[in-house]
């Protein structure tokens, strides 16, 4: 059938069936004819989980977390599963960091299990910053800012940036 409701509900079908190569088929097909469901990208994640097919998982739960309009912090905790899972464990942190609602004072909390904090704040920060998600930006750039040893002027200046998009100077 060329109706993307009806296919995506054969895939739910399958997936409680735990046929989850015959739901991933359905699903995609439901996709490929209406692709602003994003919903249904959660489901192929999960199918694809559950074949163990954990990048191709990673891709669509990315892809359902990013752009649902609503932060939902289980999609953000199974696309660090994944990732974890599939060996990509900064990557990994980074999604279980959204899990915490982007709130990077909560994120600052956690044992960041690698070398280079600083570094890593400041990638947030620009990622942050890319969304246009001003407050939490300005709060990885100040924890970036406070863990370097000598901090780059190019971190002040983008730090300097997202105060201004917010009408802040401090």
């Amino acid at each position: 059938p060329l109706n993307a409701s009806l296919r995506y509900k054969c895939g739910l079908a399958l997936d409680r069936c735990y046929k989850w190569e015959e739901a991933e088929e359905e699903y995609l097909k439901a996709i490929s004819i209406k692709p602003d469901n994003i919903d249904w990208y959660y489901k192929l994640g999960f199918v694809r989980e559950r074949q163990e097919k954990y990048e191709k998982a990673a891709e669509a739960y990315m892809h359902a977390a990013t752009k649902r309009k609503t932060h939902t912090p289980y999609w953000y905790y199974r696309l660090g599963y994944v990732l974890e899972k599939a060996g990509f464990y900064q990557e990994s942190c980074d999604a279980f960091l959204m899990t915490r609602n982007t709130k990077i004072k909560q994120a600052k909390q956690i044992n960041i299990p690698f070398n280079n904090k600083d570094k890593y704040f400041y990638s947030l920060a620009i990622e942050l910053k890319q969304k246009k998600q001003w407050w939490q930006a300005v709060e990885a750039f100040e924890k970036a800012i406070e863990l370097s040893e000598g901090t780059p002027a190019k971190w002040y200046r983008e730090y300097a940036l997202c105060l201004t998009q917010m009408n802040r100077h401090s």
